[in-house]
């Protein structure tokens, strides 16, 4: 997949931009970043899913809000995490229709 390394927003969620490559299969991409302390210990975890993303197609993205790893309760402040490691990019592919 092209793209997909976002940056993270103000809300603590993370944007880009995903693009399919393949000229021929439509596809559901998953992503998922491990948010880092300054010490470089994984404190939050978000995830993206992008449906159907046709042959060629780019598309924009929006992250769940950043998580703790420890607790499960949403991150309150983005500074918390001021390091972001892309943990996952999946890209299924989906049934033909009719297929």
């Amino acid at each position: 997949m092209a793209g997909g390394a976002g940056t993270p927003t103000a809300s603590c969620r993370v944007t880009g931009l995903v693009q399919n490559p393949s000229l021929s299969e439509t596809v559901t991409v998953r992503l998922a970043w491990r948010g880092l302390d300054a010490t470089g210990s994984a404190v939050a975890i978000a995830s993206a899913r992008i449906p159907w993303l046709r042959p060629g197609e780019r598309r924009p993205f929006v992250s769940s809000a950043f998580v703790t790893a420890d607790t499960g309760r949403v991150v309150p402040s983005c500074e918390a995490i001021p390091h972001l490691e892309r943990v996952e990019i999946i890209a299924e592919p989906m049934p033909t229709p009719g297929g």
